[in-house]
């Protein structure tokens, strides 16, 4: 299955289209993979700014913690001060959304 989108820069006349034909799974793929680069950022800019992970001071070893961290919310959620669970699919989300606004 495909998508396609169009767009144009605003100075370009509205009758040039723009296309990209890209199928669903290499889209996912390409937004795995920006993920990816965007926690390396953050564990390599965290250990930067003098803090560290239980682990210590290696941002390969923060990867690892949040990894792990996702990986047991699948079975145990964790409870928040505000009563709501924290799940696997809560937190995804919020590590995705902050991600996202690197």
């Amino acid at each position: 299955m495909a998508w396609r989108t169009h767009w144009r820069t605003s100075d370009e006349p509205s009758s040039t289209p723009w296309s990209i034909t890209q199928n669903v799974p290499e889209c996912g793929l390409g937004q795995a993979k920006k993920f990816q680069y965007a926690l390396q950022d953050f564990t390599e800019d965290f250990v930067k700014h003098g803090a560290c992970f239980s682990e210590g001071e290696d941002p390969a070893a923060g990867e690892k913690e949040i990894t792990a961290l996702i990986k047991s919310l699948d079975t145990t959620s964790l409870p928040t001060d505000s009563g709501r669970p924290l799940t696997q699919s809560l937190a995804c989300n919020g590590i995705a959304a902050t991600l996202s606004d690197r």
